[in-house]
């Protein structure tokens, strides 16, 4: 049984967290974590209907979610 809430009360929740010792980034709504390749940073326009992208600089091939996730990881450790 999970809880359902709406976006503002969880953000709600994430700067309550903050409050005890987690610190919580906020990345800009503009930020392009899906079209940077995390390996070698090249940035390239991905359509949002594909999900397996290959970045043409480095060959990585990686799922779009995946990659994102690694960018938004690297843009707070930057």
């Amino acid at each position: 049984m999970g809880v359902s809430c709406g976006f503002y009360e969880f953000k709600g929740q994430l700067i309550c967290k903050n409050r005890y010792g987690s610190t919580l980034v906020r990345a800009d709504r503009f930020y392009p974590n899906y079209q940077i390749c995390s390996y070698c940073g090249q940035k390239q326009k991905m359509p949002l209907h594909k999900r397996t992208y290959e970045y043409g600089n480095c060959g990585v091939k990686a799922y779009k979610d995946c990659n994102a996730a690694v960018n938004l990881e690297n843009y707070v450790l930057a």
